[in-house]
């Protein structure tokens, strides 16, 4: 089921002891929906999974800066994952072609 994400926060760490270089916490209103974690260059890319009634969605760092401008500049924007196939998506809905984001 796909949960629209209203708010997010950037973590990004400075340690060898993780395999990820940063992740974002995603929340719809208070409450947390999910986490998108970013791994180090080089590292294997782990399995989506729910973690309660959230999903943790996993990405090479190098995808950081796409998937962050998605969500500072797109409205809607929603997170799910099927959890049939581990497959996790953040998502816009639909919009219209040449559409310009209001500034």
């Amino acid at each position: 089921m796909a949960r629209p994400i209203e708010s997010y926060r950037i973590y990004f760490h400075t340690t060898p002891n993780y395999k990820w270089d940063a992740f974002v916490d995603l929340y719809s209103g208070s409450k947390w929906i999910g986490r998108l974690k970013f791994m180090k260059e080089g590292q294997p890319i782990p399995e989506n999974k729910e973690m309660g009634s959230a999903y943790v969605l996993h990405y090479p760092v190098k995808h950081f800066d796409s998937i962050v401008t998605i969500l500072r500049e797109e409205k809607p924007v929603y997170i799910n994952l099927n959890t049939a196939n581990g497959i996790g998506t953040i998502a816009t809905s639909a919009e219209p072609v040449g559409e310009e984001e209001a500034m």
